[in-house]
């Protein structure tokens, strides 16, 4: 017998009877509801039984995400950076979550190389897309938010010349920088952050934990 729920919660768990030949196995899909629709970590117990008496039980955990959805999570954007700081990995920048809290701190966020040189991430799209806002979420971990303090927004346009679309200029601490311009159809969209413009704790670094494109 296979026991699994909230820990935690009040009210019987789910469980599911599974009979299995001597030496065989079975992969299970355990279903669990999303509470209240909440994103955040969930602690999860799981047991099993068999013969009257409990042989296996663990504690682990279930983690609900918020995505967010934009021309940048689309299939087939690329993603490329001026440089990646060890261990991170640029499919941060578009994998729709902005808030990573929950995960590891390679999962959650992509920082650059720590120089004082312009650090840059740059979206291609598969077809030309209209753009009119950029919203560029910043790493928060350890009670600090990674704001880098200033930068630009260029884009690529059907001649193939890039073009600079918009300045931008963070608020101390914020989590969040919206950068808006006229709407216009564009091959690729970069951000870039000035040299040495990184956040005061880390000005060599660019620390961003997603890029909405709309």
């Amino acid at each position: 017998l296979v026991e699994w729920g909230e820990a935690g919660a009040s009210g019987r768990p789910r469980s599911r009877t599974v009979r299995l030949a001597a030496g065989a196995d079975e992969a299970l899909g355990l279903p669990f509801d999303r509470p209240r629709g909440e994103a955040g970590a969930v602690p999860l117990e799981i047991r099993l039984s068999h013969g009257g008496g409990v042989r296996w039980s663990t504690a682990t955990r279930i983690i609900f995400l918020d995505t967010r959805s934009g021309l940048a999570t689309r299939p087939g954007v690329r993603v490329t950076a001026d440089s990646t700081f060890g261990g991170y990995d640029t499919k941060a920048l578009h994998d729709g979550i902005a808030d990573g809290a929950n995960l590891a701190w390679n999962e959650a966020a992509w920082a650059s190389e720590d120089s004082p040189l312009e650090h840059w991430v740059r979206f291609e799209f598969p077809e030309p897309v209209a753009v009119e806002e950029v919203i560029i979420h910043w790493n928060h971990e350890g009670g600090v938010t990674y704001t880098g303090r200033e930068g630009l927004i260029l884009g690529e346009v059907a001649t193939g010349q890039e073009l600079p679309l918009a300045n931008w200029k963070s608020r101390p601490g914020e989590r969040a920088t919206r950068v808006s311009f006229p709407r216009q159809m564009l091959r690729t969209v970069r951000v870039v952050q000035n040299p040495g413009q990184g956040a005061p704790e880390r000005p060599g670094i660019m620390w961003i934990a997603e890029v909405e494109v709309n």
